[in-house]
């Protein structure tokens, strides 16, 4: 789908992968609205503050966008490191929870969200699609390492998810696709440990 003159909607576009993705978006003429908690949208991107953690605020969030939704980037996420328990006692599972919370619950609210809102749209293109969805998942959705629990399941039910939700909306043309990318230079991987 060409973005230009469309709509997306990118959470966590704020920061790292999220405002790179939606500065190269309004770079290619869509209206792009970041989702994010705090924190300065790319030039030209709109910013709503938002929790993606919390369903009704990713629900009221995304009803007051006007217009067609047509592109939903599943970018919000945070980051954890710690093992699951030590000789000192259990992992800190609210920690846990939270990336969980976060990284994964979170692109399923948006995603429900912006999907019901696609599946009104009109057709566009030769493909006739109404919308696309795309889940920024990690090399850690299949290859976690040492302390990477929280992160590694959320990243990995993401992943596992792209195909279910694909077989979800492709009878209503919109499109599901994930990325995995490694290890980037973003304020997030800033703040892991050197070695861990």
């Amino acid at each position: 789908m060409d973005p230009a003159g469309r709509t997306a909607v990118v959470t966590g576009g704020n920061s790292g992968l999220g405002a790179a993705t939606a500065h190269s978006l309004a770079a290619a003429g869509a209206r792009v609205i970041s989702l994010d908690i705090g924190g300065t949208p790319p030039e030209g991107v709109e910013f709503t503050a938002c929790d993606v953690s919390n369903a009704e605020g990713v629900a009221e969030a995304v009803a007051a966008i006007d217009g067609p939704i047509h592109i939903l980037v599943n970018s919000a996420g945070i980051g954890g490191i710690g093992p699951i328990a030590s000789a000192d006692g259990p992992g800190d599972l609210a920690a846990f929870r939270r990336v969980v919370e976060v990284n994964l619950l979170g692109a399923a609210h948006a995603t429900a969200a912006v999907a019901h809102r696609m599946i009104g749209n009109d057709p566009v293109g030769e493909d006739g699609e109404r919308g696309v969805i795309i889940n920024a998942c990690s090399i850690a959705s299949f290859e976690g390492q040492e302390g990477m629990g929280a992160y590694t399941a959320a990243k990995a039910g993401l992943a596992g998810l792209v195909l279910v939700w694909a077989r979800d909306l492709s009878r209503h043309s919109i499109r599901v696709t994930g990325i995995a990318p490694g290890f980037m230079a973003t304020p997030m991987v800033a703040g892991l440990p050197d070695s861990f």
